[in-house]
């Protein structure tokens, strides 16, 4: 039976909550095989893009957070953010309302105003919805210009020269991130400005991490310890012994690089007895890098060189055991130091 506008019945009522309902009545089976293929056709597309837009707009959302937070001089929780980010598109959703993020400019606006607390936004919720109810005649023909002074004017004391400035001096990889994030949002706005730069920074990251820094270690005068003797010209480099440290982790897309780096070393210290490495600057190693270790000791043991590991951490000496390395190349526990390894070569 259809229901008309005039029926109170429950089922009306239902009807006015649930619009979907109304459509039921006239569905037909035969539909449903045509509207599954093409809901998870929508979905397989929408989801995606859906990801990229929370993705977004939680950078742009944590972006002025910690922009704000560090001119203020408070902590920002980022898991904390995400967690109200996702809960707020959670409930906009059952109002078909638009996605929601935290926009820099409007809270660039809001601090330049003095807001203090939360209050802050209701009040401006409030505000905003008079505003669409009673004043969208009288603000119809506001020229859009004097929206953007009052967000220049905002924004303009969030730019700090004299913090670039400093970042250049400390870390030019840094600096060139954040000019990429400043251009991309000139020219792209800031949704994809932000992405743009933390692409970049991702791409910046695994670039440095694909060539790490390979050291060669020696002695420090008067003590037992060992640093960089390329830094430290005046170590004391142990005969026929090389002592190397790869200053990353060992990872499946930079063993190349470090097994290229470590053979040139290798040829252009030999003859040696003895070769060292030092992990204590890896905080983590792969399966691929284990292999690498094993081959490197497979390898130097063909030419009578004996490979030693020391200073290694926990889940590392883990994962070297599993690949059955101790059994090869002997202990590499957690008492193990590079001065240790090399104490015991020399008694032998």
């Amino acid at each position: 039976m259809a229901i008309t506008k005039s029926d109170n019945s429950p089922a009306a009522r239902w009807s006015s909550k649930l619009p979907f309902s109304q459509w039921l009545e006239s569905y037909h089976r035969e539909w449903l095989t045509s509207d599954v293929i093409a809901g998870v056709t929508l979905a397989a597309y929408a989801i995606p893009v859906s990801l990229a837009c929370f993705l977004l707009s939680y950078i742009e959302s944590i972006s002025a957070a910690r922009a704000l937070a560090a001119k203020n001089g408070y902590e920002v929780d980022p898991r904390q953010e995400l967690l109200a980010i996702g809960a707020a598109n959670f409930a906009v959703a059952f109002g078909q309302g638009f996605p929601v993020a935290g926009g820099l400019s409007q809270s660039a606006v809001n601090d330049k105003a003095g807001a203090r607390s939360r209050l802050s936004l209701v009040i401006a919720s409030v505000t905003l919805g008079v505003c669409l109810v009673y004043l969208t005649d009288l603000l119809r023909n506001l020229p859009t210009v004097v929206l953007a002074s009052v967000v220049l004017v905002a924004v303009r004391g969030l730019i700090d020269i004299s913090a670039l400035r400093r970042l250049r001096e400390v870390s030019r990889l840094e600096f060139r991130i954040s000019m990429v994030a400043f251009v991309g949002v000139l020219l792209l706005g800031i949704l994809k400005g932000v992405l743009l730069a933390a692409i970049v920074s991702l791409l910046m990251l695994i670039t440095a991490a694909a060539r790490p820094n390979v050291a060669v270690l020696g002695r420090i005068p008067g003590s037992r310890r060992f640093s960089d003797i390329a830094r430290h010209p005046d170590n004391e480099a142990i005969p026929g012994v090389l002592i190397f440290r790869v200053e990353a982790s060992l990872l499946y897309f930079n063993t190349d690089h470090v097994r290229q780096v470590v053979w040139d070393k290798i040829q252009s210290s030999m003859p040696l007895r003895l070769v060292v490495c030092d992990l204590s600057n890896s905080p983590y190693v792969d399966v691929a890098g284990a292999r690498f270790l094993t081959g490197l000791q497979k390898d130097l043991a063909e030419r009578g060189v004996a490979l030693r590991l020391a200073e290694a951490r926990s889940q590392v000496r883990d994962l070297l055991r599993a690949e059955g390395l101790e059994e090869r190349i002997g202990y590499f526990g957690r008492h193990l130091s590079v001065d240790q390894v090399i104490s015991e070569h020399q008694q032998t």
